[in-house]
């Protein structure tokens, strides 16, 4: 009784040779895979990813701007380079670089800026920190570390070392205030002015425009 041995069919000379090629191409991807990895994964912080994951749950904006119309119906606006909406609560945002601009009841304008702040946009206040700046449009500059802004109300205050100064002179404080309704700036606690004396610049009218009785008379010589 004779056995029957199982046959083999042996591959055709060009399917053997596609095969070839194709371990040619995969094993050095996959070579290269694996060292790339290698490379990579000393340098992955498990913290970091966890960090920008987290992150997702406080959406940026950036260029970011808002509006309003406070008490007295005049307009404010509020912008920032970026803006983060804090994790604690949508209403407070985390500004960078923020600059609100409002107009006071007698059409002037006025802008305060720093280099960081919180805005919280129920009930419309800000607390600006770093390089606290005021501008009016009279020409008065106002700087400061830290101050605060109610924007609704129209009241900006500070209890921080503040100076500011104008075409008129300096003036030092242990702070300020500036309230919407009395158009002023006060400064606050213990101060200093330093005025700059008038120059003759400053008192200099035109031929045509002094008056009569200011004009110089002239006084008959004595004898």
């Amino acid at each position: 009784m004779k056995l029957a041995l199982p046959t083999f069919s042996r591959p055709s000379p060009g399917r053997y040779t596609r095969r070839v090629r194709q371990l040619r191409i995969v094993l050095p991807v996959t070579a290269v895979a694996m060292l790339g990895l290698v490379l990579i994964w000393p340098h992955f912080d498990p913290a970091q990813a966890t960090k920008k994951h987290a992150n997702a749950d406080s959406p940026e904006m950036h260029n970011s701007y808002f509006s309003g119309i406070d008490k007295s119906h005049q307009p404010y606006t509020v912008t920032a380079d970026k803006a983060v909406s804090q994790a604690s609560s949508s209403n407070d945002m985390d500004l960078t670089n923020p600059l609100a601009e409002v107009t006071l009841k007698n059409g002037a304008w006025v802008a305060i800026r720093a280099d960081k702040g919180t805005y919280r946009q129920d009930p419309g206040t800000i607390v600006l920190v770093g390089n606290v700046r005021l501008y009016h449009d009279m020409g008065y500059e106002v700087t400061t570390s830290a101050a605060g802004l109610d924007l609704v109300n129209g009241i900006a205050w500070s209890d921080k070392p503040t100076k500011g100064h104008g075409s008129r002179g300096e003036i030092e404080g242990e702070g300020f205030k500036l309230i919407q309704d009395s158009d002023k700036i006060i400064f606050t606690g213990k101060s200093r002015l330093l005025l700059k004396p008038e120059t003759d610049d400053d008192n200099v009218q035109g031929p045509e425009e002094a008056p009569a009785d200011n004009r110089p008379k002239a006084q008959a010589a004595k004898p």
